[in-house]
């Protein structure tokens, strides 16, 4: 298992929720459901060269990634939708969705893990 540093903050979530520990593990939880969802659906419009749909999920991703901090990629997210909205520079996308694709499915391993610790806590509370 890579020991990178921690992909995401959650400092946002918690200001969001006034440090509600069981508001922020159903955030957790949504988060670890609803983005690899996302992520997959791209990466089929992806295999199909769906530009338009690619540019729809990452606007939907932008959110997540937004919520959960994901600094490394938040850059490439937005320029992930323009691009694909806009169909110029188009031949960046498999790189975009590549880096997207590598950072989220390590930040997802990051937060189940968290979520995992978050949980003990809040049963041990």
């Amino acid at each position: 298992m890579m020991t990178a540093q921690r992909l995401y903050d959650l400092s946002n979530l918690d200001e969001m929720l006034g440090g509600d520990k069981d508001a922020k593990l159903q955030m957790i939880k949504i988060f670890l459901q609803a983005t690899p969802e996302s992520l997959s659906e791209m990466n089929k419009c992806f295999g199909k060269n769906d530009l338009e749909g690619i540019s729809k999920l990452a606007h939907k991703l932008k959110s997540s990634i937004d919520i959960f901090c994901i600094m490394d990629i938040k850059q490439d997210i937005r320029r992930l939708e323009n691009i694909t909205r806009d169909q110029v520079n188009t031949d960046e996308v498999p790189d975009l969705i590549e880096k997207i694709n590598t950072i989220l499915h390590e930040t997802f391993l990051q937060v189940a893990s968290y979520k995992e610790e978050l949980a003990q806590e809040i049963i041990g509370s």
